[in-house]
């Protein structure tokens, strides 16, 4: 049975959390460059992205019980909130010895929803989550759970992907011709 292990306390210096103590495996290492990239160029950290994840990888959002599966959804999902979340940054890591289960934790702060009265609901927050990552034996991931807390700064998030989401499938739906 593998162990879990620590990789880095918090607090242990922003230097340090590019370090491959930090990031522990190959995976995790290209996720954080994917991270990193994505702040300011999606379409890059797609590409680097892309074959760490497995085909048929299962995709537990924060905001729905119901795992989406797919890597094309995953991408899809995890490309909307990197949009959203301002100020990201991970706190901690643990990682299994065997490199093959993570737990990422991370703080952000969520903007209140454009377009919609600021209210005790739709204001900005600073959250925090975790990201858990399961690995297979090749390093691809297979599954992806992310955990928001408090479980308004989650509605939030769920508002603000409704939206987009919505956005998606419209430009998605066949144009009417007259």
């Amino acid at each position: 049975t593998p162990r879990l292990t620590m990789s880095l306390q918090a607090g242990d210096g922003k230097g340090a959390r590019d370090s491959k103590t930090w990031w522990p495996t190959p995976t995790l290492r290209v996720w954080k460059k994917a991270v990193d990239l994505g702040k300011t160029d999606w379409r890059e950290a797609f590409k680097i992205l892309n074959p760490v994840f497995a085909d048929n990888v299962c995709f537990h959002p924060p905001t729905y019980w119901k795992p989406k599966r797919g890597k094309k959804i995953a991408l899809f999902l995890l490309k909307n909130v990197s949009e959203i979340f301002e100020d990201f940054q991970y706190t901690r890591c643990f990682c299994d010895s065997l490199g093959r289960n993570a737990v990422l934790e991370f703080k952000c702060r969520i903007p209140p929803v454009p377009g919609q009265e600021e209210s005790r609901t739709n204001r900005s927050m600073v959250v925090e989550g975790v990201d858990i990552i399961e690995m297979d034996n090749h390093g691809k991931i297979i599954d992806f759970k992310v955990m928001v807390r408090p479980p308004n700064g989650a509605l939030l998030l769920k508002n603000h992907m409704e939206i987009r989401v919505q956005k998606f499938f419209a430009k998605l739906a066949p144009r009417a011709t007259l």
